[in-house]
């Protein structure tokens, strides 16, 4: 069994393991770029106002919004997060309020996401991607709690922690008429912004060394195969690094050790 760790942000010495029942949740990383974002999450998981998480492609967003969850007095409820880029616009409204039978072809009674997730946490992935009907409706749960299942006339209260997350530009996409200003100052009450892996290269090697007693790799890196991993700029971030361990893991065969002929970075 786990043993619950009571969170330490102000720690500078080593990186701090969140525990849950079902795996470990952790931050990786002692620069002060990564301790910085590790003291805003404690601050902000007290908080029930909505949260914006900025970042770069593969840089953590949906790790973060989950220790946000973890760390506050929700984390006993339900953590649900949905990409709404991954949605195809014909579904997008009824996954997220749910919808009743008769309020289309084929549709059934069903819960979405602000019913399964009341009481808990609702994180929103990609929101710069929601279209302007969509993001209108946002706007309303946001200000008074309610929505309605598609199809259906009956209001439905909500209590549910907001966290979205995108990669993109929103100041652009407000601009170009592509997302709306009010939903964006709504959404943006606590924003967060992870850093690109690039800012923080000095975590490399803990990354490194994480991921591989993670998944139980008896290997190591090399010294020199540390530094041609920090001599990278990473476009990709910590998922790029993940998938060039796994790689290097591969190439290095019955070797206990990973040097740099093992790395191939693409």
């Amino acid at each position: 069994m786990l043993k619950k760790l009571k969170p330490n942000f102000g720690a500078q010495t080593e990186h701090i393991l969140f525990f849950d029942s079902y795996r470990p949740l952790d931050l990786i990383g002692n620069s002060e770029k990564i301790m910085e974002l590790k003291r805003k999450i404690e601050k902000i998981a007290k908080s029930h106002l909505p949260v914006l998480i900025l970042g770069e492609s593969g840089s953590g967003k949906s790790h973060v919004a989950r220790l946000i969850h973890e760390l506050s007095v929700r984390n006993m409820r339900c953590f649900f997060d949905e990409n709404i880029s991954a949605l195809a616009d014909s579904i997008v409204e009824s996954e997220l309020f749910g919808s009743v039978e008769g309020a289309f072809t084929d549709s059934r009674n069903r819960c979405g996401c602000f019913e399964i997730a009341d009481g808990g946490t609702l994180f929103l992935d990609e929101i710069g991607e929601a279209s302007l009907q969509i993001q209108k409706k946002l706007l309303k749960v946001i200000e008074t709690g309610e929505f309605r299942k598609v199809g259906s006339s009956q209001i439905q209260k909500t209590d549910v922690r907001l966290i979205f997350a995108t990669n993109a530009d929103l100041y652009g996409k407000i601009q170009s008429g592509e997302f709306r200003e009010d939903l964006f100052y709504r959404m943006a009450n606590l924003v967060i912004r992870i850093p690109s892996l690039r800012e923080r290269k000095d975590d490399i090697p803990e990354l490194c060394q994480e991921y591989l007693l993670r998944k139980n790799y008896l290997k190591s890196f090399s010294e020199s195969a540390l530094e041609e991993l920090c001599g990278f700029d990473w476009p990709g971030n910590v998922r790029q690094l993940h998938s060039t361990i796994e790689r290097a893991v591969f190439n290095s065969d019955d070797s206990g050790l990973i040097l740099p002929e093992h790395i191939e970075i693409y």
